[in-house]
């Protein structure tokens, strides 16, 4: 047989090629772009200084030149802001983070890195997310919704943005997320005008839930960055300075993320922030709104605080020392006070106020295995009745029963006899925290209490002076 052209061959070749070539571009189709290789020359960087520190002293500062000579990565991201805005969407091109580490000696398990822009504000990113860039959380570009990435991340200090050198307006080298899905990061990991990279010791995380209609969790990492954006220092009569933010910013923080809406806030409300050791103190919303002398501590003296303050203390020129909450595990924004009627002869508004006083007179609580609920008896407030004149003296020596009412409609009636032990109990608090959202504000919790007994969202309280068993 002939054997063919060289100019059929040649074709051949040329079609296989433009084949391959238009597979590859459907695969990648509606995918970001990205790219692991040594930067390109046609790459052009302005005058740019980023310092390097190693865990071990070792320092190298690097200027544009170094930079562009350094292996790129190339990929789409975008940030979704606190208030839940998607922004700066787009293609960038960098050099990953860990090729920068390793000029200083790396970054090992018990290590964090710590990145600071021009403006002094900056961010601590644990080992897994410097080297493996899990532990952040991601979202959808189009909808915001979240969505797992498919393929890893990686953490990249960004020198392009859509093939132009960043602009002043967050350059000239910016951190980012990036990965071959496209995918965004939360904003407060994209740190503008970065100068520096540090590796520091190990700093362990921690969460308070923010409770208000809905709850949310303020991570380490997230409130790192309200105190860069808007934190503030308090020097106490020892001369200790504190640094931290208000409990007003918590309160807008909530709002902004959804916790909490603004029809709610105007209704009136009060902040409640617990500590690890059960202490609690209550503040108005009068008290809490734009006052800078209540504030969430996560720093003394320059320093992360150290038990029994750490994650976070409350302190402020405002903070009597009864309210000074060490060891803040959550903080709760309750719109408006809650009240419940008491209805016996006659009827009366309890309110959230005179429910605190009735378990200051006689607290109680109960562990059913896995929670302490603390309140106070259900007898307490069958006395308190009393005395505001709701229920006569005599329906209490001659007997009583008493209804339970839940906002679902359900009830739970009890006798007076098995009030006595005290052992039935009104809680507002689980382990020392606030209710969930569906038993707030009060539940009826006790010993040998049936499952149908233990009403939740109490709105009344039903005493009936009738003598006789139920």
């Amino acid at each position: 047989m002939a054997s063919e052209p060289k100019k059929t061959r040649w074709n051949k070749k040329f079609l296989a090629l433009i084949v391959v070539i238009l597979i590859i571009a459907a695969s990648g189709s509606g995918a970001a772009v990205y790219l692991l290789s040594k930067s390109s020359s046609s790459v052009s960087l302005p005058a740019m200084s980023l310092t390097l520190m190693g865990a071990n002293g070792q320092q190298k500062v690097l200027n544009e030149k170094d930079i562009v000579n350094l292996q790129s990565y190339t990929a789409k991201g975008g940030l979704k802001s606190s208030g839940g805005e998607i922004q700066d969407y787009g293609t960038y091109q960098g050099v990953p983070v860990t090729e920068l580490l390793n000029l200083v000696g790396g970054i090992t398990s018990d290590e964090t890195l710590t990145v600071t822009g021009s403006d002094g504000y900056s961010m601590v990113y644990t080992y897994n997310q410097t080297v493996n860039a899990q532990g952040f959380t991601t979202y959808d570009p189009l909808t915001g919704s979240e969505e797992s990435p498919t393929k890893p991340l990686t953490l990249v200090l960004a020198y392009y943005e859509n093939g132009s050198a960043l602009t002043s307006a967050d350059g000239p080298l910016r951190l980012v997320v990036l990965g071959p899905d496209g995918l965004l990061t939360e904003g407060h990991f994209w740190v503008k005008w970065v100068t520096t990279m540090a590796i520091t010791s190990s700093v362990e995380d921690w969460n308070v839930s923010v409770t208000g209609t809905t709850t949310l969790v303020m991570a380490r990492q997230a409130f790192t960055a309200e105190v860069n954006h808007v934190g503030l220092n308090y020097t106490d009569s020892s001369g200790n300075v504190w640094t931290g933010t208000t409990l007003s910013d918590w309160v807008s923080w909530c709002n902004i993320n959804g916790g909490i809406s603004n029809a709610s806030l105007a209704a009136g409300y009060s902040v409640i922030v617990y500590g690890n050791s059960g202490s609690s103190a209550t503040f108005t919303g009068s008290q809490v709104a734009n006052n800078s002398n209540i504030i969430v501590a996560v720093e003394l003296n320059n320093a992360l605080l150290s038990p029994p303050y750490w994650p976070l203390t409350l302190v402020g020129s405002d903070v009597s020392s009864k309210n000074q909450v060490e060891g803040i595990t959550q903080i709760q924004i309750v719109s408006a006070s809650w009240s419940i009627v008491i209805n016996g002869t006659s009827a009366i508004t309890y309110s959230q106020s005179d429910f605190a006083n009735a378990v200051m007179m006689n607290p109680g609580s109960y562990n059913d295995g896995t929670t302490t609920w603390s309140g106070t008896p259900l007898s307490q407030l069958v006395t308190c009745a009393e005395n505001k004149g709701a229920i006569g003296s005599s329906a209490l020596t001659d007997g009583y029963v008493i209804t339970v009412i839940g906002a679902d409609g359900k009830t739970a009636t009890f006798n007076n006899t098995r009030l006595e032990s005290n052992n039935i109990i009104i809680a507002d608090k689980a382990n020392g925290g606030a209710l969930p959202s569906n038993l707030a504000p009060l539940v009826l919790e006790g010993q040998g209490l049936a499952s149908n007994e233990k009403i939740a969202q109490i709105q009344e309280i039903q005493v009936s002076p009738i003598k006789g068993s139920v």
